[in-house]
């Protein structure tokens, strides 16, 4: 956002490229055969999510890099509300 903000093309895309990958990889980890519609939903999140991303870069709009900001809070707030031992058994296969 700083970046964007005080025209510094190349560190913006390096960072937000950055972003990207950070958000690819969460989206291949998903196991939609096991995380059924959760994991689709999820992955159609994260797509969603890298759509915006490059859209920031190309159109330098900060609002986007708010949006992507705000969905990620919201996935992680979630992710923190299940308990640690059922966050645990589910990364166990259990």
């Amino acid at each position: 956002r700083g970046f964007m903000a005080n025209g510094v093309p190349a560190e913006k895309g390096r960072l937000i490229g950055r972003a990207v990958a950070i958000v690819d990889e969460l989206r291949v980890s998903l196991d939609p055969a096991r995380g059924g519609e959760l994991a689709r939903n999820l992955e159609a999140l994260y797509d969603y999510i890298g759509r915006q991303l490059m859209r920031a870069n190309a159109e330098n709009r900060p609002d986007l890099l708010d949006e992507v900001s705000t969905l990620l809070q919201e996935i992680r707030t979630a992710w923190i509300a299940i308990p640690l031992e059922a966050r645990s058994a589910r990364a166990a296969g259990k």
